[in-house]
């Protein structure tokens, strides 16, 4: 599995505080991209997300997950990573890296840095 710069699974008002100082304060840098944003597509994950992390089971769900996980975060990310960092702790098989300079959109801004961690991933299953 592979986890690219999320905010893990939360319903936590200090996170949003956190993003949204940070989104006032520094703003967030916006790739061009090529094709328009599927705002029924994103409605539709963010319900699904919801109802996710709504289980109260979850949390002791995850570390039964049994699969490789990378755990790719930005350092600059004006999202908190600490849920990320969480999630990372509790599945057995996950590794976490933090690309330090790059922002939320690092597959777009930082894709030699994102595919050298993927080679070494790859390269330890």
């Amino acid at each position: 599995m592979l986890y690219i710069c999320g905010h893990g699974f939360h319903d936590d008002r200090g996170w949003s505080e956190v993003y949204h100082r940070e989104l006032d304060a520094r703003g967030e840098l916006q790739p061009e991209y090529a094709y328009p944003p599927n705002h029924e597509v994103n409605r539709v994950g963010n319900a699904s997300f919801r109802s996710t992390i709504q289980r109260p089971t979850l949390l002791r769900e995850l570390p039964a997950f049994d699969a490789p996980t990378l755990i790719v975060c930005a350092g600059r990310d004006i999202r908190p990573n600490w849920p990320a960092e969480q999630l990372a702790r509790l599945l057995p098989r996950a590794r976490s890296v933090q690309i330090d300079l790059a922002e939320h959109s690092l597959w777009m801004t930082h894709p030699d840095e994102l595919r050298s961690a993927l080679r070494d991933f790859m390269a330890e299953l």
